[in-house]
């Protein structure tokens, strides 16, 4: 059935739904902001705050022993970055554990929770964040990758790591060490059942014989596809005994483990514990043990697929424990009615009394008045050169995309030479610039270009921001903030080198500019030739077929060589 049948309004789905979540889980309640579930007693409880969401719905795993709160999109959408962010602040309001994030490796996501994060840590805020990105599928590139259902697992064994009061390090390196013996595969039932039967069509007339011209072939029997499936799925993520095989999870006869099986409407129930029955003799007959079996449809996916499954080795002898305890989350166990009738609770008003910041701080170096103008300088530079290349990038952008990179960095070009010609752009303390220039390009460019430009901003804020107010802002200290705007886009982006994104310049750009400083170059040749190997690495993410590069990318090479420019102009190396 459509649901919009139901709804009547394709835009308050997400919001709908999670009002009727909280009707018949008394637990929880929502924010007044955002599509944010949140436990009733969070703010009474001491314990590490688990937080995830995203374009999935995750809203039912919201209890104790599970997430604290989950954030959630519209419409299959990640969540906006503000409204993770006060989720983050609501949550440490007079609470010392720290908040950690756990989410689904889907690039949308990661890059909004990153921002989030970044930010948050330029709060002064105890906050960590784990991607999970437990695709067995790595022939996939890793841009392609998603987090599936892995995650589940994931949560349950931190919420439950948090209930024991354990601190944040603990559990995130906890679960970061389990995330190395977790493997989950994609299932489409359709094209499994087709390849099977073909592959049995095949085999029955090699074992047979056949020549081309024989009459009266006899029609192949009937397979049973329940059991083959469960075959391939287990092909597909372990590889037994075979040590050399490094892109599955490697399993020995004698080993435990847990496995979940995430249904997304692939399975009837009956068919759920068929699947079950086969997985399970197909294990035993190989030797493994399975300690535990979930299945129930945890969560659904947002893209068209049947089912997930996921397998974790148990390399942990604490790990059944952490499974096994309490947990009243309606998604994993039972759903939490309460006694009496079921009440729709009104919106819970956060403790928070500062929503946002309405403009970032000063914090960290100040540069002098002279550099100060450099830095303007070269901003305007900036600014000039994007705006004059606006056709350009559009032409280039509209071969696989919309069409409208130039334009969207235009209008962000625009106000910021306004806020510029107003005075209003502070260029004396790193940090406060890259935090406006963060929170101007997430609300004007829009979209992901706006949160990945963001995102590069405020990680290079962090930087300044750690550094004391008595240091120089040195050539090094400018090379430390872009490796950790390369570092964070690469992480939230989830992309490496290669990967043909707007990464690839900026990645190339902090390489050579190490390189060359490690050689002796002055810092300013240094970067020459810097900008120079990321136009190259722009030119390269041109693929075949293609007749154009990344617009993305190509756009950063038109602002780093325009900021080169600038610098070069007022900082001649004879200086």
């Amino acid at each position: 059935m459509d649901c919009r049948i139901l709804t009547g309004n394709l835009k308050n789905v997400v919001k709908d739904s999670l009002e009727g979540l909280i009707c018949v889980n008394q637990e929880i309640t929502l924010f007044d902001f955002g599509n944010v579930v949140v436990r009733k007693d969070y703010f009474g409880n001491e314990n590490v705050r688990i937080v995830s969401g995203g374009s999935n719905l995750f809203g039912e795993l919201v209890g104790k022993g599970m997430l604290t709160a989950s954030v959630q999109g519209d419409n299959v959408t990640a969540p906006p970055s503000k409204v993770i962010l006060r989720t983050i602040r609501e949550l440490s309001y007079n609470h010392l554990k720290g908040v950690l994030i756990i989410v689904p490796a889907n690039s949308g996501d990661l890059l909004n929770f990153g921002l989030a994060t970044e930010r948050a840590i330029n709060d002064n805020i105890r906050v960590k964040l784990l991607p999970i990105n437990d695709d067995c599928n790595k022939s996939t590139p890793k841009i392609c990758r998603i987090g599936l259902s892995g995650v589940i697992l994931i949560y349950k064994i931190a919420g439950a790591m948090s209930e024991k009061g354990r601190s944040l390090s603990d559990i995130f390196a906890y679960c970061e060490k389990i995330l190395q013996n977790i493997s989950s595969d994609v299932i489409m039932l359709s094209n499994l059942r087709e390849e099977i039967e073909q592959k049995c069509i095949c085999k029955k007339k090699s074992d047979a014989g056949e020549t081309s011209g024989e009459p009266n072939q006899k029609k192949p029997k009937v397979i049973d596809i329940s059991y083959d499936i469960c075959n391939v799925v287990i092909e597909r993520i372990t590889d037994i005994n075979d040590t050399m095989a490094n892109d599955k999870l490697n399993l020995k006869p004698g080993e435990s483990i847990v496995v979940l099986l995430n249904n997304n409407g692939g399975l009837g129930k009956t068919e759920e514990f068929i699947f079950v029955k086969e997985f399970v003799k197909i294990l035993q007959a190989l030797g493994i043990t399975v300690e535990r079996f979930y299945v129930s449809n945890y969560f659904k996916c947002a893209q068209d697929i049947d089912l997930t499954v996921t397998i974790l080795k148990l390399v942990e002898p604490d790990i059944l424990e952490l499974l096994d305890s309490p947990c009243s989350a309606p998604g994993w166990k039972i759903v939490n009615q309460g006694i009496g009738p079921l009440v729709l609770d009104n919106p819970l008003g956060g403790k928070l009394r500062r929503k946002d910041r309405l403009a970032p701080p000063i914090r960290g170096p100040k540069l002098d008045n002279r550099l100060a103008n450099v830095l303007l300088l070269c901003t305007q530079f900036a600014c000039d050169a994007l705006i004059s290349c606006e056709k350009q990038l559009n032409i280039i952008d509209s071969e696989k995309g919309d069409g409208d990179t130039g334009t969207r960095l235009r209008n962000v070009c625009e106000v910021l030479l306004k806020r510029i010609k107003d005075n209003k752009i502070v260029t004396n303390y790193p940090f406060t610039f890259c935090e406006t220039l963060s929170r101007i390009l997430e609300a004007t460019v829009g979209g992901a270009l706006g949160c990945i430009y963001s995102t590069i901003f405020e990680a290079a804020a962090n930087c300044f921001g750690e550094s004391s107010e008595d240091e120089e802002v040195s050539p090094s200290m400018w090379l430390k903030a872009l490796e950790k705007a390369s570092e964070a886009l690469g992480r939230y982006g989830n992309v490496e080198y290669d990967d043909g994104t707007m990464y690839d310049p900026i990645f190339m750009c902090t390489k050579t500019v190490q390189d060359e400083l490690l050689l002796g170059r002055h810092f300013i040749v240094a970067f020459g030739k810097g900008v120079s190997r990321a136009e190259e690495a722009a030119q390269a993410t041109r693929k075949s077929k293609m007749k154009y590069p990344d617009a993305g990318a190509h756009a950063v090479g038109i602002w780093m060589r325009a900021v080169f420019e600038g610098v070069k102009l007022r900082c001649p190396i004879d200086e």
